[in-house]
C-alpha cells in the first residue's frame, strides 16, 4: 500500500502550497500597502514582507508535517526539510513575480512543487498501522 502515502503526500503538498502561497500574496500586498501609505523610504514594507517571506518559510514544513502525521504517516523528516527548503527557493526565485499587485506565483511552479512534494512524501517515512 505504497501508493497511498503518494496520495496523502499528495493531499498534503496541495493544501501547504495553497495556505503558503495565500498567505505571501496576502503579506505582500500588505507589505505593498505600508509602503504606500508610510514615507518615501527605501525600508517602507520592509518588515512586512520578511515577517511574511519567513513566516511561509517557518510555516511550510510545519504543514506538511502535520498534514501527513493526521493522517496517521509517521517518518515525515526528509518531506519537512526538503520541502521547506524547495518552498525557500521556489519563492525567492518568483519574488518579483509575486510582488505586485494582483499578482501570484506562477502556476508551473505551484505544480511543480506539489508534485515535488508528493514524491518526497512517497519516498521516505512508513505507515501508522502496525501488523
Amino acid at each position: 500500500m505504497r501508493y497511498a502515502r503518494f496520495v496523502k503526500g499528495a493531499v498534503t503538498a496541495t493544501a501547504a502550497t495553497a495556505v503558503c502561497h495565500t498567505l505571501m500574496t496576502a503579506g505582500y500586498a500588505w507589505a505593498r500597502g505600508k509602503a504606500a501609505a508610510g514615507e518615501a523610504t527605501i525600508f517602507a514594507g520592509a518588515f512586512e514582507w520578511l515577517v511574511t517571506t519567513a513566516g511561509t518559510w517557518a510555516l511550510m514544513p510545519l504543514l506538511l508535517g502535520a498534514g501527513m502525521r493526521a493522517m496517521r504517516e509517521r517518518g515525515n523528516t526528509t518531506l519537512m526539510v526538503s520541502g521547506g527548503l524547495l518552498w525557500a527557493l521556489l519563492s525567492l526565485s518568483v519574488v518579483d513575480e509575486i510582488d505586485g499587485p494582483g499578482r501570484s506565483m506562477p502556476l508551473p511552479f505551484l505544480a511543480f512543487y506539489v508534485l515535488a512534494g508528493t514524491g518526497l512524501a512517497g519516498a521516505g517515512g512508513r505507515t501508522g498501522r502496525r501488523g
